[in-house]
């Protein structure tokens, strides 16, 4: 229900606006049939997710059940972070194909002013925004599904599970430094 009713359709609507940035610069625009193969790939992911979880869960393993999300995340994330050249986080911190073009060359430290200026920038930019207002409910949701659900689902299972603050601040913590994944 997550990646139906609200990971997708963020995960849409910032595509459709953004092309460029959901796809790290590499097409322009992106067709109907692009983003119904988005929304099918990610609905494929959350449901693996799902069943992976479930399978932990009847093997007996439901620390690493409750962890699995978490873990998706965090491999999500250093794939985006390096990209398929590694530069992604250069890609995820451009809006667009000409921002990507203006990124600052850097050797060393000393350089680190110039990109600075330049994620600064990008966190204002109409990306930023747009991954912010579209992020909401998506960390909304998974805060309360961490924070709650997890926890009531390791207490009926019979363990003792971090506790619904602490696993709600790992939810938020997880879905704030994970980035959305690109579109093709």
């Amino acid at each position: 229900m997550y990646g139906a009713l609200v990971f997708v359709p963020t995960s849409l609507a910032v595509a459709r606006a953004h092309p460029e940035w959901a796809t790290m610069q590499y097409k322009g625009s992106l067709s109907r049939n692009d983003l119904v193969l988005l929304a099918a790939a990610e609905l494929a992911l959350v449901a693996a997710g799902f069943l992976v979880a479930r399978g932990l869960l009847v093997r007996g393993r439901i620390r690493l059940a409750a962890v699995q999300v978490i873990g998706a995340c965090l491999v999500m994330a250093c794939a985006v972070v390096h990209g398929p050249d590694g530069d992604g986080w250069r890609r995820f911190v451009s809006a667009d194909r000409a921002d990507l073009a203006r990124f600052p060359d850097y050797t060393d430290l000393g350089d680190a002013g110039p990109v600075a200026r330049h994620v600064l920038a990008f966190l204002g930019s109409d990306v930023a925004v747009a991954l912010c207002l579209a992020g909401a409910p998506a960390v909304g949701a998974l805060v309360l599904i961490m924070g709650v659900l997890h926890q009531f689902g390791l207490t009926d299972a019979g363990a003792e599970g971090p506790g619904v603050i602490r696993a709600g601040f790992v939810g938020a913590v997880v879905a704030g430094a994970s980035p959305r994944p690109p579109s093709c």
